[in-house]
């Protein structure tokens, strides 16, 4: 059963000042920051996940798309034209399980390249660097552990380089990278929540 938003401030009726703001109005330009944040990673990322995560907010909370998210549909959509047209022909010459993983390169999910990681996978990804960058700063800001010690932890707990990440130069470059990438995302995500804040 849905209520009528309830002000979050007095009755400023016969002021000068702002009017107050509902719960419905906070809520919609929240969302609408998480959708800008969504768009921020897209574009950083380039993992369509996050233009799908994008989608689904603007549907489910009744605001138009953001042009990359039209972008990415009308695209998908034109290079799904083909496969349409071969599916509706009489002799198909594509099969439909070449269809369909067709389809998840004309979506971006993949590259289509043996070995290399699909969109989920790269998600996943971003978020371990994401929270590895959070224990990181978590470790030296709360004065438990030196960078250092932090950062050599972290390596250990992923496994980076051998039994000791700065064994070596691609431990230590793994480890740098990784917590490059975490503070990336963060950033983003940061500049996009405060921007209108």
């Amino acid at each position: 059963m849905k209520t009528k938003p309830k002000s979050l401030s007095k009755d400023y009726s016969g002021t000068n000042s702002f009017p107050p703001i509902t719960d419905v109005e906070f809520e919609r330009q929240t969302v609408v920051r998480w959708i800008e944040k969504d768009i921020q990673l897209a574009k950083l990322t380039a993992n369509p996940l996050y233009v799908w995560h994008a989608i689904l907010r603007c549907i489910i909370h009744h605001i138009d798309f953001p042009q990359l998210c039209l972008d990415y549909i009308a695209c998908t959509a034109v290079s799904l034209s083909p496969l349409i047209e071969d599916a509706r022909s009489e002799k198909p010459k594509i099969a439909p399980q070449a269809a369909l993983a067709q389809l998840a390169q004309i979506m971006q999910l993949t590259d289509g390249k043996k070995g290399s990681d699909n969109a989920f996978a790269k998600l996943a990804k971003d978020q371990e660097c994401i929270r590895d960058h959070g224990s990181v700063m978590a470790s030296v800001i709360s004065g438990r552990k030196s960078e250092k010690q932090a950062v050599r932890e972290m390596g250990e707990r992923r496994g980076l380089g051998e039994a000791n990440p700065f064994s070596d130069e691609r431990g230590v470059r793994q480890v740098r990278k990784r917590l490059q990438r975490g503070q990336m995302l963060v950033s983003t995500s940061v500049r996009t929540d405060t921007r209108k804040g």
